[in-house]
């Protein structure tokens, strides 16, 4: 799915895609003519997809249950919410690291908000142990993969750890030191605009 949407009727039509796919592959499910992996991976991929959206009109102060009122999709769309959530009960066989239900996600979302916690008050501690901050480098750009649609901030993060890797001497210096913890925190910041958390 592109999420590059040009406007609200692009959202419209892959909400409507995206909703009658999931009531049908539950039907399909329920009647025994898909098989539970197949279904599985379909659920997932489609909760992936409806992630994004949701990233998408927040990004552009767009609100979802307008669409979905001006849709008349209010009623499918939350029967399809229900579907997720229920299938979360069962556990899913995982190919990739993304949570595999909505459910999941508040506990990913603190992780990740610990991760760069935890890693920023190293730098201001004046923690010079490479290896310690490696690991929480490590432990923050995993935790942040488990959440899709984040490949970018993904990506800034491994750019700064990259920096850190080729020059042993970053940590020892104060004002570098603080320019990485600056960075960080304005990617932090980004992680929470992207997912609506600051108030």
């Amino acid at each position: 799915m592109n999420n590059a949407y040009k406007g609200t009727l692009e959202v419209e039509s892959e909400l409507f895609s995206l909703v009658n796919s999931i009531l049908k592959m539950n039907s399909k499910y329920k009647k025994g003519v898909i098989n539970h992996n197949f279904y599985q991976k379909a659920l997932k991929n489609t909760m992936n997809n409806l992630l994004q959206i949701n990233f998408f009109l927040k990004e552009n102060n767009l609100i979802l249950s307008d669409i979905l009122k001006n849709m008349k999709m209010t009623d499918k769309y939350y029967k399809a919410i229900d579907i997720i959530n229920e299938a979360s009960k069962i556990k899913f066989s995982t190919d990739n690291n993304y949570p595999s239900s909505i459910l999941e996600l508040p506990a990913v979302i603190s992780e990740i908000t610990s991760s760069f916690i935890t890693l920023m008050d190293a730098l201001k501690l004046e923690f010079k142990n490479r290896e310690l901050i490696s690991e929480l480098f490590d432990e923050l750009i995993i935790h942040l993969q488990k959440f899709p649609g984040l490949d970018l901030l993904v990506s800034k993060v491994k750019n700064i750890f990259n920096k850190i890797e080729k020059n042993l001497n970053i940590l020892g210096n104060t004002k570098l030191r603080e320019k990485i913890g600056n960075d960080l925190y304005l990617i932090f910041q980004e992680f929470q605009k992207k997912l609506d958390l600051k108030r």
